[in-house]
């Protein structure tokens, strides 16, 4: 795929009378649809990172966050070129999926909070971005299933809305790992 690939899912959307998902729903489908572009050797992270697409990965941060950010998780350098330090953020990021035996790094990210927070860092505005950039759908993302979206013009939706909403989104991973997407590898005995 090419760098276009958000671009171009884009506008398939536009236009259309969104959908209403509920968190959970929605990062399902996206986990779904994420997880064929990454593989044992590239995390979600450097993929986003080199198409350009979803929260961006490791490019979203500039220099001096980034190392902020992975400093005490790779450790400090002054000779590595930021390539190189992202070659290291991508190795850890799918040791943390072995470890959690999880498909995406967002996923090991939510377990356990490291250079960002997974699933968690995302608002329901932000996942419904990412749905109609990488599945072409116009998405409005709430927290519940019967939650309907509403409109600004009802002042009383609006005043539920505010009352309803949790300001730390939820995770909607699974205690079982293969409902996560992980499929354990065993070997024949």
């Amino acid at each position: 795929m090419s760098r276009t690939f958000g671009a171009n899912v884009r506008n398939t959307a536009a236009g259309r009378q969104p959908e209403v998902w509920a968190r959970p729903e929605a990062i399902d489908r996206l986990r779904s649809s994420l997880r064929k572009l990454s593989d044992e050797e590239h995390s979600m992270c450097q993929v986003a990172a080199e198409r350009g697409i979803f929260c961006r990965g490791f490019r979203r941060w500039p220099d001096h966050e980034f190392h902020e950010r992975w400093t005490a998780i790779i450790g400090e350098s002054t000779h590595l070129t930021r390539a190189q330090m992202e070659e290291l953020a991508n190795i850890w990021q799918l040791g943390e999926q072995i470890r959690f035996r999880v498909c995406l790094a967002c996923d090991a990210q939510t377990i356990s909070h490291g250079a960002c927070r997974g699933w968690d860092e995302f608002s329901n505005e932000a996942l419904g971005r990412f749905c109609d950039e990488v599945l072409g759908r116009n998405v409005v993302v709430t927290e519940r299933k019967d939650q309907t979206a509403q409109t600004d013009r009802d002042p009383a939706a609006v005043r539920m809305r505010r009352l309803d909403m949790n300001p730390a989104p939820r995770s909607s991973l699974s205690k079982n790992p293969e409902r996560n997407g992980f499929e354990a590898r065993r070997s024949a005995p």
